[in-house]
């Protein structure tokens, strides 16, 4: 998994650490738009949050495995798996994209790209989304890559102000490979 995955101008490519600054830049330039989804957003205060973050991925059955998400070289966000759980073969997928970006199919491609590689190269059988429900976007995104949804988690969340609920959706592996 942890390969340079190419959709066309779309490149997401393993986090390393020299990505840190740039990484930081950019979640922090819109901190506040992305701030309402993004619980890990409220512990990022500084470059070397994100360089931790970076040098504790070791592997998509370990702690995670995080893309950057490139277009002609330029950083639009990341897509990642996490909370896996090996045994039970399922992990959680996160994403997300900065505002400029947002909007013109990218997140998308992203995602329907890591799904797809995270299908081909381990031996996934379930991968989860974890969605705010007043985060019609991102919604819509998962739905449209046939994920299903399975019910609402109350106070599953804890962002800075308090818990919240989110929506869990699941894409089983033979649902991806059948659509």
């Amino acid at each position: 998994m942890r390969r340079v995955l190419n959709d066309g101008d779309l490149v997401l490519r393993p986090l390393v650490a020299r990505d840190a600054g740039e990484l930081f830049m950019l979640a922090d330039a819109h901190r506040k738009a992305l701030g309402r989804f993004m619980t890990w957003l409220d512990r990022t205060k500084a470059v070397a949050d994100v360089s931790f973050y970076i040098l504790n991925l070791d592997g998509f059955w370990k702690s995670g495995l995080t893309y950057g998400i490139f277009r002609q070289d330029t950083l639009m966000g990341t897509v990642g798996f996490h909370n896996a759980d090996h045994r039970n073969d399922k992990a959680e997928i996160g994403y997300w994209l900065a505002p400029p970006y947002q909007g013109r199919g990218y997140a998308t491609r992203a995602v329907g790209l890591a799904v797809d590689a995270a299908f081909q190269f381990t031996s996934i059988h379930r991968l989860e989304a974890k969605i705010c429900p007043t985060n019609a976007s991102s919604i819509k995104l998962i739905e449209r890559l046939a994920f299903q949804r399975e019910g609402l988690e109350r106070q599953g969340l804890k962002f800075h102000t308090g818990y919240r609920d989110h929506y869990v959706y699941s894409l089983l592996r033979h649902e991806r490979e059948s659509s």
